[in-house]
């Protein structure tokens, strides 16, 4: 299971969101690399902070029903939509909105399109975290 966490550099107090393992704290590789690439795109830190959450979700959803998330189907997808949708805040006990549930949802997409870019183009177009 992931959960996110606030990282502050102590060198120059930089904020960053990471999805972190819950057991052993090591950052999700692919997530660090999507929260990276929202901090060099100057996103608000209102951005860099809900989207690792919302990636840690769909993580988790996969984790519990086994699947791989860089290769699930469309169906997949599809279902974990309806999850999304019938699953209430646990803050405020209602359902999301139509807008939530796209956010959500949008936050995988965008994270595999870049995934999936870093691969083609090779270690050259990978952000260096060192």
């Amino acid at each position: 299971m992931f959960r996110t966490v606030k990282a502050i550099s102590p060198s120059t107090g930089a904020v960053t969101w990471l999805l972190v393992d819950e057991e052993t704290y090591i950052a999700h590789p692919e997530s660090l690399e999507y929260s990276i690439h929202l901090r060099a795109k100057n996103r608000s830190p209102q951005t860099q902070r809900n989207y690792p959450p919302r990636v840690g979700r769909f993580l988790n959803w996969c984790s519990g029903r086994g699947a791989d998330w860089k290769t699930v189907s469309l169906g997949e997808m599809a279902r974990y939509k309806f999850h999304i949708e019938q699953t209430p805040d646990p803050r405020t006990h209602r359902l999301p909105t139509g807008k939530t549930v796209n956010a959500v949802v949008g936050t995988r997409v965008r994270v595999s399109a870049l995934v999936r870019g870093h691969r083609q183009r090779g270690s050259r177009g990978r952000v260096r975290t060192q």
